[in-house]
């Protein structure tokens, strides 16, 4: 069975997550991003979640914290083949 989620940042404890939900009738997979802190959710689609984790594209939590994936420490993430396999 395929892994449903991941932890997209983790500093002694999740601090993004990223739970595969499903798939859409073409096949493409989507995405809900949980913000832990504010528990605040955003759906992604496969292409969002790439631009994220390549750093071109800024999320915003409803605090207006602004976050940019690429500016975060490579230990706190997950490996980039990990990632590459879970978002196909």
């Amino acid at each position: 069975m395929a892994k449903k989620q991941i932890e997209l940042l983790n500093s002694e404890g999740p601090i993004l997550i990223l739970i595969k939900e499903g798939s859409y009738p073409n096949g493409e997979p989507f995405f809900t991003l949980i913000f832990n802190k504010t528990k605040d959710k955003l759906s992604l689609n496969k292409i969002d979640v790439q631009h994220f984790i390549k750093g071109a594209m800024i999320l915003e939590d409803k605090e207006g914290k602004e976050w940019d994936y690429s500016t975060f420490s490579e230990g706190m993430k997950p490996g980039k083949q990990e990632l590459e396999n879970f978002i196909k």
